[in-house]
């Protein structure tokens, strides 16, 4: 996890590229979460794979928090879902 004392860029106009490598079995999610600071809030954008269990199927998800108004806490709604492609094949994700 990388975080800073104090926001040193303009990410709107910044564009970073990541190399990862992530193993993943049986049912999995590995979460990105944006545009945070020290809590959870309904303004943070989330980046989501989800494996599928006995699958080996991936998908990527790009969500938002929604904060309940009768409780407190945040539920993950998807905006966009898409299946990454299989091993081997170069997969590039541009937000």
């Amino acid at each position: 996890m990388i975080k800073l004392d104090e926001s040193l860029f303009n990410l709107r106009y910044l564009r970073i590229e990541l190399e990862i490598n992530i193993f993943m079995s049986g049912e999995s999610y590995f979460y990105i979460f944006t545009r945070g600071k020290d809590q959870l809030s309904n303004k943070m954008a989330v980046v989501f794979i989800h494996k599928e269990y006995n699958s080996s199927r991936k998908f990527i998800n790009f969500a938002i928090l929604e904060n309940n108004e009768l409780e407190e806490y945040f539920k993950l709604k998807t905006l966009k879902k898409q299946e990454i492609p299989k091993q081997g094949i170069p997969f590039a994700i541009y937000i």
